[in-house]
Parts: C-alpha cells; structure tokens; sequence
C-alpha cells in the first residue's frame, strides 16, 4: 500500500474519439473535414472542447456488483426510512465524476471542457449515534500501467455528517469563510443536513434537505447551498468565486447517484449588490459498487495506522463550530495547502493531538 497525497482529487480513464463533420457552404465550395464532436447539452462542439479535462491514468479493471433493488422497509417511520437510506450509501464503489457548464449568463462566458474522472472508492460509517451518521470516503485506487505501483494507492478522501433536525448550521460566505446560521425548529423538523468536508477535515459546505421514500424511489433533496470552488477548479479559474447548488442523491440497485445542479457566482454571498452568475454547471456524480478489486484491506491498513490521527483532527473541528460563530481560514500557510502537513502527520509516529491543534490553528485568521 502506498499513500497518496490528494495532488490529483481523482483518478480518470477518459478516451473519447472526435468524428469528422463536413461543411459546405455551396456546392462550389469545397468541403473540409474539421474534427468535432456531438456533446449533449451543447451540440456539436471542436474536438478539444469535446474530450473532456481530468487526469489520463489507468484504472485497473473492476467487477460491478449485481444489482440489487434498494431496501428500505415499507412498515418503517420516516425516520427509520431515511436512516436506512443513509446507511446504503456505505460499500465499495466505482466512482465517476462528471461535470459540464451548461449555458453561459454573462457576456464574458467562454465555452470550455467538460470534465470528467473516476475512481474506486471505500465509503465507511465511522460513526453511528441515531440522529448522527458519519461516512468517511477513502480512495483506494489500483493501476494497470507498468509505470505505476502494484500496490494500490490511498487517499482519506472527503467525509460527510448527517444530522437530524439540524437547526445549526455553518454557511459558506465566499472567502473560506463560514457564519453559524440557525434556523427554527419547524424548518428543521423532518429534516437531515449534510455537512461535507474535505480531504483535511476543514470544512466545505453544510445544507439541509429532505430525504422522500415514494414506491421503488429514495431520494434526499437539498435547499440551495453555497460552496468554494471545487478542486477540480480553484487552481485553473479566477472567473468566479463560489457555486452555489442544489443537491440531489438518490439511491439505485447499482448503488446511488449524486446529482448537482450548480450556478457559478463571481461575488461573495455576504455583497449587498445583487449577484452575478458565469454559468450554470451539471453534475452527475455515479457511485456503482464493485465487487473487485477489495478496496477493505487497503483503507484499513492506512486508518490502522492514521485513524487515531484524523480522530484528533475531527475533535479539533468539532471545538471550533461549538465555540465560534465565524471561520475563517488561510488557503496556504508557507505556500502549502492545509492538506499537506496533515497528511504528512497523520503517517508520523512523533505526531499527537497537540499537533493536529498546531496545524489547525495555524490556518486559521
């Protein structure tokens, strides 16, 4: 097993191939052959804009599981409906990572790539208290290039929390910043927030929704939500400064589908000015449980030897939304990203407590 350090968020096998299209203007004018693609949403599109962005490296082969019809008892309360739904969101996954802008709003809006990556991926609940869910996500991908490792490679992915009849709430305001928010008991009622954090356990965005349990269909839908940039993004663009979504996941008998339906804001939420919007994106995220490879052994072996690490790092967090009304972070400290020295530290046998403490509040404004 060998860790691997979030520099790529996910792994990808894109090969797409361009068709060639003729134009004619008249029958006197010659024809050419320019590369283009068909993509839904858009039409047809130039070949590079076609073959969508995300890395190149190869996935070793995977076995689906046979599909299985989704399994929440029908005599059950609502309560114990949605738990059921929750806790299925756990196994071992092919994870696929789409994404594409959808239309442009403003005059400036340029036409770009979709995306597009994948990976196999272990979803675990850490945590389990009735009312609170927690799921830890952990890459564990395997290679089939000979450049790369036999071992699989391994990667504390993001986390979410699901809580029940949440009236506090930390909303992302732009900035890596995040207010407490409450909201009344009646909003609440009924209802679950997911907070989603990322690979270093800081937080990314936290919303609440309703899950609905209609015949064969077991679906959660989120209010709108703000967020910061994706990774996928934040270090290529500057033309916009948070998404703001609503979320949709859905159970299926192949597993369950994330969907996002995201506007691309280039002003902060806290602006008194009324807001402008890029684009609006799709996001179609599929997670399809596996079979092969074993993803269990891997991701054990790591948190074996960095659980009680990332423990620390989750108490930490926890201190900081019960005591602050705001959060604030640094995007670097001496030019690194707050994952790198927690990964860092997390595999050090000299590491304690005090040092996820040190690293946290260095981060912090």
């Amino acid at each position: 097993m060998r860790v691997f350090l979030p520099l790529i968020a996910a792994f990808a096998l894109c090969s797409i191939g361009c068709q060639s299209v003729q134009h004619s203007d008249s029958d006197v004018t010659p024809s050419i052959q320019v590369p283009r693609s068909y993509v839904f949403g858009w039409g047809v599109l130039p070949a590079e804009l076609a073959i969508p962005g995300g890395g190149n490296t190869l996935g070793a082969k995977y076995t689906p599981s046979e599909p299985k019809a989704v399994e929440i008892p029908e005599d059950a309360t609502d309560f114990e409906k949605d738990r059921a739904a929750i806790l299925a969101l756990a196994g071992s996954y092919k994870v696929d990572f789409h994404f594409m802008e959808a239309m442009g709003l403003t005059t400036e809006f340029e036409k770009r790539g979709r995306y597009n990556s994948w990976g196999t991926e272990l979803v675990e609940v850490i945590e389990d208290r009735g009312t609170f869910i927690s799921l830890q996500h952990t890459l564990v991908m395997f290679f089939d290039e000979e450049d790369m490792p036999d071992e699989p490679m391994v990667m504390k992915h993001w986390r979410q929390d699901w809580t029940y009849e949440d009236q506090t709430l930390f909303t992302f305001q732009g900035d890596l910043t995040w207010k407490r928010q409450q909201i009344n008991a009646e909003q609440a009622k009924g209802a679950w927030s997911q907070t989603v954090f990322q690979v270093d356990d800081s937080p990314r965005y936290e919303v609440v929704g309703r899950w609905t349990h209609q015949g064969n269909l077991s679906r959660w839908t989120s209010r709108l939500d703000a967020r910061p940039l994706p990774r996928r993004e934040f270090s290529q663009r500057s033309d916009y400064t948070l998404l703001e979504g609503v979320h949709q996941i859905t159970l299926t008998p192949t597993g369950w589908v994330h969907q996002q339906d995201n506007l691309k804001r280039t002003s902060g939420m806290d602006s008194s000015e009324a807001p402008v919007y890029l684009s609006t994106e799709i996001g179609i995220n599929r997670y399809t449980r596996i079979d092969e490879p074993s993803l269990t052994e891997a991701a054990g072996d790591y948190f074996e030897t960095a659980g009680d690490y990332w423990a620390s790092v989750r108490s930490v967090w926890e201190e900081l939304f019960a005591s602050r009304d705001v959060i604030a972070l640094y995007r670097t400290v001496d030019e690194r990203p707050q994952f790198m020295p927690h990964f860092e530290a997390a595999t050090d046998e000299s590491s304690t407590p005090d040092t996820a403490r040190e690293i946290i509040q260095s981060y912090l404004k």
